[in-house]
């Protein structure tokens, strides 16, 4: 089983690493690195995830990303698990989902 991103996820991360690349000189990976460790451990473990909310009728799990402060949202299909979104745990939100399908 391995794991995947919806484009919006993908264009989040790419733009989260940009921008932490721009501000953290001393360790410019880390972000990136920190997700896919996150990745990894939901591909090993997908009902680890602390439970998050429902999108229709999907689980929206999460993990959180420590040393960075992003969370990783994410939903089990039969194909495994989806990364749905990247998100900086100083929004003071999540991401709101709603019925119909995560893209």
């Amino acid at each position: 089983m391995k794991y995947r991103f919806t484009a919006r996820a993908a264009t989040q991360l790419e733009e989260a690493v940009a921008r932490w690349r721009a501000g953290h000189d001393g360790s410019p990976d880390l972000l990136l690195d920190e997700v896919l460790r996150a990745c990894e451990q939901i591909r090993i473990a997908p009902h680890a995830g602390t439970m998050y909310g429902m999108h229709g009728e999907q689980l929206v799990r999460r993990v959180l990303c420590v040393k960075t402060a992003y969370f990783v949202y994410y939903v089990i299909e039969d194909d495994g698990p989806w990364v749905v979104d990247v998100w900086s745990a100083r929004r003071r939100s999540g991401p709101r989902y709603q019925r119909g399908q995560l893209s």
